[in-house]
């Protein structure tokens, strides 16, 4: 046994309880730290050990004598959580000064350091996991026996204890967390605790610091009888338990080192890394095939009625703001009551007792746990069978009736003292945002998005389906097939989910922190299958109308207030408002005619089309979806056999659409759409400007135009390139555009990475397909054809650049890049 310990405690040579118990098995030198002399208590070189020390022999005996001192681990671990403690502590609200707080974090730091490197750290796990609690059969039997239950509840009080004071030191000492993670019997051991009612609570956020702590994924599998033990806890500990899973199925390799494209393919090349890591894939897999998981999830996060709920005039939001305020003014040792929100007419809850701000969020806080984590399921390869699942168990309709208790207002009142504009920090703000990012997530590419309307609203997409003719939407389109959706899985007789949404949109202000999750949920119903029917039944309820409005007044605000010299006061669209707003107003009239001709009648006047413009133009990055919708629209309707002489002139002597149709406003947005990126600043975010760019490249060829574009791009004289030429209502800015053999020299290097990047079947080009009803296969044989090395041909780039530049694009490799 002796042996054994040694092996286990501190790596370090200096770790003073790892030379004791190498006294005790040489027999030579201090075998007990109370041997030590005293003047090593009172060592000024190391001020914090003195009052580490105390700690450090308790837990000694501990090793041997743990049955008979029960009370001096107890009070052992309270002394080491008092000398850890630092100014803030979880659930103080207050406003601390950031220099003292950072001083009093480094000393907690510092003494967590030297009790780890001392052994201290080894000591609590031996103890830890030398305790055995009894199985269900065996805890029944405690309970007739009073000197056995005692025990019991002293065992259980003793490993409280010691979980709650290793948490507290992976909070002030980083490495303590991987030192426990690298240790897989703690770990297992944790989850063990988890289904003591007692225990759960620390040793989730034990488990919680552990994983955050490790540098890749664990494995659900190498947890002993993880599925049964996900099966046995409760509904309420899984909901707290979502906050830990989500770890084990989120990507951790969000980092600066894999921000853009280039270093992410670098790092897959390097490591034979794939799309999606196994581990997560694995995980996910558990969580969802294993028994009534995902059930209990989805109860957790659409129980009603939403606590706390507040049916008042003023917004939940505004009542917490005001008990924030109430706390930091009174300080924690006053902690206000509840009835400090003010609430007339909140629905009854105790308020005889004082409780923390974190108790009361407790509630909500799981609710949004359970939220995030079913966001979660939804993800990567399993997405498709997540959402039938959530489907089959009535997700839409469970949403639909926890949405009404949602309370969407305008925030007038402002935040807590301390806090940023605009902050997030409401529990109730982000139970909002999450709720819209599961219905996001629940509708993208989904058969069952059909769900989140109610019966109702269902007959009238029958019915609007009914009356469109697939050719006029554009290849392989078809009708789609309602005969296989149960009316039960639907919202119910009144307004569907869907509709809400866009109702609580139309009152959102620009301002508002909701907008654009509001705007992502709506376009990910609308992304994918589409049809014209689903276009139409949004158009109906003003969404177009709303949109187009929020662009053109934004931008005119922002015209007159130019003048002022803080630019933050010029009260311009915000570009997170921009981005929302122009990729949902692309999937609205993306080969829809009765979307672009209801755009066109929205932006009858010069000035709405000059502001209009200008948003766009000033958001390249950010609008270049819609623009690409325009571009494929327009070109589909002007060449299809199904439109009209008099559509045709709609299109062609519209102030909006008008300009699009010819040559040099293609050029002028090709040209600053390639120069908006490169290839080493590259993202998920940003290569939709490249798409766009090989989709305009890709029309311009179907109007044997492609030779005349390249030739454009190449000629430093042609008007896109001359600021005095410049159109000012409908082309981006000339001087943010490069020469003209950098622009083609800058594309040639971004289409030789996306040839690398994009395959054939993976998730993105399924993506470029579905959305632009263009075969990849065209994709690739324009890319190829104009990255091809044949200066005669004056499809290539190399026919346009000068020898010089193909010089030095010849000894360019993209695959080694």
């Amino acid at each position: 046994m002796p042996h054994r310990r040694s092996r286990l405690l501190g790596k370090s040579r200096d770790s003073l309880v790892k030379s004791l118990f190498d006294g005790e098995v040489s027999g030579r030198g201090i075998k007990r730290i109370s041997q030590l002399p005293s003047t090593l208590f009172t060592k000024k070189t190391d001020p914090h050990f003195p009052v580490l020390a105390p700690v450090l022999c308790i837990l000694e005996d501990g090793i041997n004598y743990r049955l008979k001192s029960s009370e001096q681990l107890i009070l052992a671990c309270k002394s080491l959580l008092s000398v850890l403690k630092y100014s803030r502590i979880p659930g103080d609200l207050s406003i601390i000064d950031p220099v003292t707080e950072a001083a009093s974090v480094s000393k907690a730091e510092k003494k967590a350091i030297i009790f780890r490197e001392h052994g201290g750290l080894d000591l609590l796990i031996l103890i830890l996991l030398s305790f055995k609690l009894p199985d269900e059969e065996e805890e029944v039997t405690l309970h007739s026996n009073p000197d056995l239950h005692k025990k019991f509840e002293s065992t259980v009080h003793v490993l409280k204890k010691i979980l709650e004071a290793l948490t507290r030191l992976c909070v002030v000492d980083a490495q303590c967390g991987g030192y426990l993670a690298e240790s897989g019997r703690v770990l297992d051991y944790c989850f063990e605790l988890i289904t003591h009612k007692e225990l759960y609570s620390p040793a989730c956020d034990l488990i919680e610091h552990m994983f955050l702590a490790r540098k890749d994924l664990l494995s659900l599998e190498s947890i002993p009888n993880i599925r049964a033990q996900l099966s046995r806890i409760d509904e309420d500990k899984l909901a707290s338990l979502c906050r830990v899973l989500a770890v084990s199925v989120s990507d951790l390799e969000d980092s600066e080192a894999r921000a853009t494209l280039v270093a992410q393919y670098r790092q897959k090349k390097s490591s034979g890394e794939k799309e999606e890591n196994p581990t997560q894939v694995k995980n996910r897999d558990i969580l969802l095939n294993t028994s009534s998981v995902v059930e209990k999830i989805l109860h957790a996060a659409c129980k009603l009625p939403l606590q706390p709920r507040y049916p008042t005039a003023r917004s939940e939001t505004d009542n917490w703001i005001n008990f924030i305020d109430a706390v930091v003014t009174e300080g924690l040792n006053t902690m206000p009551h509840l009835s400090a929100l003010n609430l007339e007419a909140a629905e009854p809850m105790d308020v005889d007792s004082p409780v923390s701000a974190d108790s009361v969020s407790n509630p909500l806080t799981k609710r949004v746990d359970s939220i995030y984590m079913l966001s979660l399921l939804i993800a990567g390869s399993h997405r498709m069978a997540a959402q039938e699942k959530l489907s089959g168990l009535k997700l839409a309709p469970k949403l639909n009736d926890l949405f009404d208790q949602l309370v969407w207002r305008k925030q007038d009142q402002g935040h807590a003292a301390g806090h940023i504009s605009r902050c997030n920090c409401s529990p109730e703000v982000i139970l909002k945002i999450q709720f819209l990012r599961l219905v996001h997530n629940y509708c993208y590419h989904s058969a069952h998005k059909l769900t989140l309307l109610s019966n109702p609203e269902w007959r009238e997409i029958c019915m609007l389906s009914e009356e469109f003719d697939p050719e006029e939407f554009g290849e392989g389109v078809t009708k789609p097939d309602y005969s296989s959706l149960e009316e039960s899985s639907l919202c119910g007789e009144g307004h569907g989910l869907l509709s809400k949404i866009i109702g609580v949109l139309r009152d959102e202000p620009v301002e508002s922190v909701f907008r654009f999750w509001l705007c992502r949920a709506i376009e990910s119903w609308l992304r994918g299958s589409c049809t014209p029917a689903d276009q139409l039944f949004v158009i109906r309820r003003g969404l177009l109308q709303h949109i187009t409005k929020v662009i053109v007044e934004g931008e005119n605000s922002s015209e007159n207030n130019r003048g002022y010299e803080d630019p933050s006061d010029s009260n311009g669209l915000p570009r997170e408002v921009a981005q929302s707003s122009f990729d949902l107003l692309g999937e609205i009239i993306r080969f829809s005619q009765a979307g672009c001709i209801e755009l066109d009648s929205r932006l009858d006047a010069n000035f709405k089309v000059r502001c209009f413009f200008s948003v766009i133009n000033s958001n390249l990055v950010d609008s270049n979806m819609f623009l690409r919708s325009v571009f494929l629209s327009l070109d589909h309707f002007m060449a299809s056999p199904k439109t009209n002489e008099f559509q045709r002139a709609i299109f062609k002597n519209s102030k909006f659409f008008g300009p699009l149709l010819h040559i040099r406003r293609r050029v002028a947005y090709l040209a600053s759409l390639i120069s908006t990126v490169s290839v080493d600043t590259l993202t998920q975010e940003n290569i939709s400007c490249l798409n766009t760019v090989i989709i305009l490249l890709m029309l311009a060829q179907r109007r044997d135009e492609l030779p005349k574009c390249l030739e454009a791009l190449s000629d430093p004289t042609y008007p896109t390139f001359r600021r005095s030429t410049r159109d000012s209502c409908s082309e981006p800015d000339p001087a943010l555009v490069p020469p003209p053999p950098l622009v083609l020299s800058c594309l040639l290097q971004l289409l030789r990475f996306w040839k690398v990047h994009y395959k054939v079947g993976d998730q993105n080009s399924v993506s470029l397909e579905k959305t632009s009803k263009i075969q990849f296969s065209e994709w690739q044989m324009i890319v190829n054809q104009l990255i091809h090395p044949d200066r005669d041909n004056n499809s290539s780039l190399f026919h346009y650049l000068p020898e010089r530049h193909c010089r030095n694009q010849i000894l360019f490799d993209m695959e080694v890049a």
